[in-house]
């Protein structure tokens, strides 16, 4: 029976501070690559030390895409990611490179991997005005209630959507409670476009999971966060709390910079703040690895572990040599 061949795709995922980028330029390197990110803060521009980016001088040597595309105040979701990741695997094969996604947000992950349907005829339609009279009214809630009290009327409104979503995450537990109060129910919207319906792919991905044991993982964290106060993140996160963004921008829910906004203040010390979000990118990491298990692997690699058969293996997997 006839095999439709696909392209390759090779896809790097893992935690955050598992070594996600020395491993993407390496194999960028050895197999003539372009490298795709599939990270939701990485898109923005100026956010530079936060969210890790690849530096100047290795975007300069591997091509990059879909870093800095984005107005911080500017809205992107993972409809608009899928799309233009899409677009980018189409025009890096077109030069005959091989496309390399390398990223964390396991939601884009899936998006592209799983080839995530976004059935436009069963988007539920939106009232553009009462929504935002909702979203005003929710986000009066947010500043004199809390975070606390909002999640409760979407527990109230919406408990199968609110099942899913951590009283934390204030972006998603808003937008929840705007749909259900819209008329509709994001629990409902969540089975029409149903995260985990696997689509036929136009392309095979060769998935390489970068598993790292959990105290090494966390002294790494350590590391990236020290490292990260020494290169100015604070000015960064200072930024940031100078735009007076909306509250439910995703700059302000970003791991990396809310958790200095007190410090700014001059509510915390310096030490309370960097704990704080050394806490916070371990609870983040968990979260990760947990997505990662659903997404499956075809190879996992221990970034201090690596050696020249893994990258003759993925050269076979990708070009058909021995």
């Amino acid at each position: 029976m006839y095999k439709e061949k696909k392209s390759k795709v090779i896809v790097i995922f893992g935690p955050t501070a598992s070594g996600k980028t020395s491993l993407s330029l390496r194999i960028a390197k050895e197999l003539g690559g372009e490298i795709i990110s599939a990270d939701s803060m990485q898109i923005y521009k100026k956010l530079d030390i936060g969210t890790a980016k690849a530096t100047k001088e290795e975007q300069a040597e591997i091509t990059h895409h879909l870093i800095d595309i984005c107005d911080i105040n500017e809205s992107f979701n993972v409809y608009d990611y899928k799309k233009l990741c899409y677009e980018k695997i189409e025009e890096i094969l077109s030069r005959g490179k091989v496309p390399i996604i390398v990223g964390g947000t396991g939601l884009y992950l899936n998006a592209v991997i799983n080839n995530m349907k976004f059935d436009e005829e069963n988007v539920i339609k939106k009232d553009s005005k009462k929504e935002e009279q909702i979203k005003n009214e929710i986000e009066g809630l947010l500043e004199t209630k809390g975070k606390e009290y909002v999640y409760s009327l979407l527990a109230k409104e919406d408990k199968e959507a609110a099942k899913k979503i951590h009283v934390n995450n204030v972006k998603r537990v808003v937008r929840a409670l705007i749909i259900a109060r819209s008329g509709n129910k994001k629990s409902e919207t969540d089975r029409i476009n149903d995260l985990w319906d696997r689509q036929k792919s136009p392309y095979e991905f060769i998935k390489i999971y970068i598993d790292v044991p959990r105290e090494i993982l966390y002294d790494r964290i350590n590391q990236r966060v020290d490292e990260m106060i020494k290169s100015g993140i604070i000015e960064e996160a200072r930024y940031v709390k100078n735009l007076n963004l909306n509250i439910e921008n995703t700059a302000l829910q970003a791991i990396g910079y809310k958790e200095f906004f007190k410090y700014i203040d001059s509510e915390e010390t310096l030490e309370e703040a960097v704990l704080k979000l050394k806490q916070a990118t371990r609870n983040y990491a968990k979260r990760q690895i947990t997505w990662f298990k659903k997404l499956g692997n075809d190879y996992t690699v221990d970034i201090n572990n690596l050696n020249d058969c893994i990258f003759g293996n993925i050269r076979r997997d990708t070009h058909g040599e021995k």
